[in-house]
Order: structure tokens, then sequence, then C-alpha cells
């Protein structure tokens, strides 16, 4: 339950217009991956690399192409006794740890392989808001790429979410008042907006912002963005 701020608790209440965070057209990318059909080098040491005797070397190895799925890593040892002893294995590169077993000093080629993600028939998803366009011109906002958006379905979801968000003009508020140390960020509260002898009008905030002073008494600011 949202804690009530009455007009009583506080000394003003400030709640402007955001026009510059209203968007009716939101606009999703789509990249859906496919992976190669055959194993590719994704990553080959530009030369040969020196390991003492007894030594233990950790390699950070970024793909030429990225992502990768499938990764092995491999190596062309100068002698028997350097072998790859542990690998980690991310979408961008590989961590290879390398150790020369030997009593002498010895080089290597690294060699990493994989098939990489490529991606295959981009698309846009949209979700507009008519009543709004209407009555505020088109105003829109454009997703940034991302791998994991990667169907239909997913990004007709953010879309709708975002614009049930971002077609209403945000109203949020900045309350300079007692303050309340128990409220804490993602806190809800609710507090009146407008009130003569007739009607009482409310609002839900949710906190991210609070600032408190103490000089005697016990004075708070709280910033809250009004919950949709």
């Amino acid at each position: 339950m949202a804690y009530s701020i009455t007009k009583d608790d506080y000394f003003d209440l400030e709640q402007p217009m955001k026009s510059e965070e209203l968007y009716n057209i939101i606009e999703v990318p789509i990249s859906p991956f496919a992976e190669s059909e055959e194993d590719e080098d994704v990553y080959t040491s530009e030369e040969e690399i020196s390991i003492e005797a007894r030594e233990t070397k950790e390699l950070i190895c970024e793909y030429n192409s990225i992502p990768v799925i499938d990764a092995l890593a491999d190596i062309t040892p100068s002698s028997g006794d350097i072998d790859i002893d542990f690998v980690d294995y991310y979408a961008w590169g590989a961590r290879v740890t390398i150790t020369n077993g030997g009593g002498i000093a010895g080089t290597f080629t690294l060699t990493i392989s994989g098939k990489p993600l490529n991606v295959i028939g981009e698309e846009t998803i949209t979700a507009e808001n008519a009543a709004s366009i209407a009555e505020s011109g088109r105003l829109k906002y454009e997703v940034k790429g991302n791998h994991l958006i990667q169907d239909r379905l997913v990004a007709q979801s953010i879309a709708d979410g975002l614009l049930a968000s971002y077609s209403v003009p945000r109203k949020d508020c900045t309350l300079n008042w007692r303050g309340n140390p128990a409220l804490v960020l993602n806190d809800e509260i609710e507090a009146v907006i407008y009130k003569d002898d007739l009607i009482t009008v409310t609002d839900i905030f949710r906190i991210y912002k609070q600032k408190f002073d103490f000089n005697g008494t016990l004075k708070g600011s709280t910033e809250a963005r009004k919950v949709a």
C-alpha cells in the first residue's frame, strides 16, 4: 500500500509536465541469429607465443566475429609438454590457460574454431498510440538494437510496454516536506496534487531520489515518478 502524504505534510509540491519524455511511436528492431553450418577459425594467434619451463600463461582471446557458439581451442606446441590446462568460453571470446609442464622453454600457436552466429532477416516492430499522435504529432522513439531481441513476440511486448509508459505525458513530482526516513527508494507514495472544497485528487508515485536535512528539525526533499 502506498504511503499517504497530505497537503498538511508538505511545504510545496512541484509536478512539471515532461513533454520531452513523450513518445507515441515505438520502434523495436529484431536481429535474429542463424548459426553457420560449418565450424570456422574465429581466432588465431598472430605469432608463436613463448612460454618458459614450468610456466602457466592465461590468454584473453577475442573472436574475429561475434557471437560464437560451440567454440573449441587447440594449440600447436613446439614440444609435447605444452598443453591447454583450462578454457572459459564466452560469446565474444575465450580465456585460455596454457601450461608448460616440461623442463625447457617452448613456443605454441593457439587457434579457436567455432560457429559464428550471423544476423538474418532484420525487421522492425512498431507500436503506435493514435490518440496521442492526433493530439501531439508523431513523436518516435527507436530502441537500440539488442541481440537478446530475437523474435516478434518479444519485440512486440517491449514496444507495447514502452508505449503504455511514454505515450501519456509524464507528470512526476518533487516534494519538499517533513520527510520520513522509513521510506526507501522504490517505495510508493500517494500525494494530494489538487484539492478544493468539493474534490480531492491524488496520484501514486514511486520514489527514485531522497535528500534529508536536519538543523533542529527534519526536512526532506523527495523526487518520485508517477506510476502509470
